[in-house]
């Protein structure tokens, strides 16, 4: 499994979405959870944690990140969202970077 994705986002939802690089046979899961970096929860996204599964020959799954809107201006902050204890895969790429662009 791999993360495929570099989002940016202003304040709403953003959806990641999670690749197999290949279909399975097998049910496959992942789990994954959003770890502050420059951008601090709650202020500027919602933490969030959960499983990700996909059932056979499925090669995707989307993860919906709310991102908090203030008026304060900031430059950009980013936070993370990690993968790990995957079932019937290997992580090859475990975190991706959320990036919130200041609109304010």
């Amino acid at each position: 499994m791999r993360r495929s994705w570099r989002a940016t986002a202003a304040p709403g939802n953003v959806i990641l979405t999670v690749t197999l690089s290949t279909p399975s046979g097998q049910t496959v899961t992942v789990a994954y959870r959003t770890a502050d970096g420059t951008a601090i929860s709650p202020g500027d996204f919602v933490q969030k944690t959960g499983v990700l599964s996909s059932n056979p020959g499925q090669t995707s799954k989307n993860v919906v990140l709310a991102v908090v809107g203030d008026a304060v201006p900031e430059g950009e902050e980013s936070f993370s969202v990690l993968l790990d204890s995957a079932t019937k895969a290997v992580v090859v790429d475990a975190e991706g970077v959320v990036t919130i662009r200041d609109n304010d």
